[in-house]
């Protein structure tokens, strides 16, 4: 039997709440204490889009675990509306401030977990301090905007950034009735390759949204106090909106960590080894604080996902409580659905191949997501890139109406798998009119690496 602990663990969201769930199964003995700053613990972030939009009808639905079940079934010790300010390490002190009572304390561990997440990026530019300019990261965030669209006659939104948050923001905004546009300072929409980032900036264009790239934001005007009205691009481009929501990524920023003597990496996240343990023995940190290993080039990188968050979380509560679990690292596979075009990517595209020192190629396949002749089928383009000499498959990326998740996912298990691009071609995959072409996307990439076919099929 493990030896009972006290863990506190600091942060009530995915990684959080995977560590303490892991130390217990694997502990019952111990005390486990999470500390989480808002009034809920357990919550489905990635659905805040679709509470925005609607779609989701109530902030209970995203609960996950409810705080009966947390506090009775599983015994957790949950701190909630309790916000972590300090830590001694040399004491192994937890400094607290409980926001409903207004009062401090002190909570003693013998293993902790640090799991406070990371920070919208707001950038540096006059204005983004005005009422109506909107951050988007949590419960906080999603409630406030909520509130403004309720509250007010909005008509028009722009988004600033042209990820996966702001290409999401974009259609839920457009549901509720704005008119949108959005600005991206890249070239391309979530960083994809020249034809997927085509069909997108076409298929967004066709629902209403106005998409300007190269486009980056120098500030934001209005009236000396009260809410902003127009946003500047750098190149001078003039936009009045009502609501100007900020997709501008996210940072590894914590003000409990900022004087913490643990080890950083480059990004500025904590750095961590395989285990999940800083550079303090006994104390873990998972999610979107720490740098983890990416699975092609072997180097330590800022990926604030929520699946690396949930595997990490995993690892930290098992090795808290004496395990020995390793993370062998993350590809980086997200996906995202907007206006009913799925987008998906893994790994590493060619530019980012290059500059981690691999000398990659691409290869681009646009086919069918059926049967041409059945009714439903659709355009799917995907691209993949591999390592010329090795011919190793180092990530993917697609856009279509329908199977571009499944096809990256299976491109994700084929990097994991260790296959080849010409591998690719020897898939026994499933067939038949309703679900899949003949010749899957994944093995046309295969034969077109052979140079034995073109790059479209019908």
């Amino acid at each position: 039997m493990r030896e009972a602990l006290r863990l506190i663990v600091i942060g009530g969201g995915t990684a959080g709440m995977a560590a303490a769930a892991r130390a217990r199964r694997l502990s019952p003995q111990s005390a486990i204490t999470v500390v989480e700053r808002n009034p809920q613990a357990s919550l489905g972030v990635c659905g805040l889009p679709y509470l925005v939009a609607g779609r989701v009808p109530s902030v209970g639905s995203l609960i996950v675990v409810s705080e009966k079940e947390l506090r009775e079934e599983r015994r957790l010790d949950l701190r909630l509306c309790h916000e972590a300010v300090g830590i001694e390490l040399q004491n192994r002190l937890v400094l607290l401030r409980d926001n409903r009572r207004g009062r401090q304390l002190e909570l003693a561990y013998d293993r902790l977990v640090l799991a406070p997440g990371g920070r919208p990026v707001r950038p540096a530019v006059p204005g983004v301090g005005a009422d109506n300019v909107f951050s988007f990261h949590d419960l906080n965030d999603a409630l406030r905007l909520l509130s403004w669209l309720e509250g007010r006659a909005c008509r028009t939104a722009l988004v600033i950034g042209g990820g996966y948050l702001g290409v999401e923001m974009a259609e839920c905004l457009l549901h509720r009735g704005l008119r949108v546009a959005l600005w991206e300072k890249r070239a391309a929409l979530l960083g994809l390759e020249a034809s997927l980032n085509e069909s997108l900036v076409d298929h967004l264009s066709r629902q209403g949204v106005s998409i300007r790239l190269g486009s980056a934001l120098a500030g934001l005007e209005g009236g000396r106090t009260g809410p902003v009205q127009r946003a500047v691009s750098q190149d001078g481009e003039h936009f009045e909106a009502d609501l100007f929501l900020l997709a501008t990524g996210v940072e590894p920023v914590s003000p409990l960590l900022e004087g913490c003597p643990l080890r950083r990496g480059s990004s500025g996240a904590l750095a961590v080894d395989r285990r999940a343990e800083t550079s303090r023995a006994g104390v873990f940190a998972a999610g979107d604080c720490i740098e983890v290993e990416h699975r092609v080039s072997g180097r330590r990188t800022y990926l604030p996902l929520a699946l690396p968050a949930a595997r990490m979380g995993r690892v930290a509560g098992e090795n808290s409580v004496g395990g020995s679990a390793r993370f062998e690292g993350a590809l980086g596979t997200v996906a995202v659905k907007v206006f009913e075009l799925e987008l998906a990517r893994t790994g590493l595209d060619r530019h980012a191949a290059e500059a981690a020192g691999l000398q990659a190629q691409t290869l681009c396949v646009k086919t069918r997501t059926r049967a041409g002749y059945y009714p439903g089928s659709g355009r799917l383009t995907l691209a993949v890139t591999f390592e010329r000499e090795s011919r190793r498959l180092l990530g993917a990326q697609a856009v279509g109406h329908e199977g571009a998740a499944a096809r990256v996912n299976l491109v994700a298990a084929a990097i994991e798998g260790g296959l080849t691009v010409d591998g690719l071609e020897r898939l026994d995959l499933a067939y038949t009119p309703p679900l899949a072409p003949l010749w899957d996307a994944t093995v046309l990439t295969g034969r077109l690496s052979a140079g034995s076919d073109s790059g479209w099929r019908n």
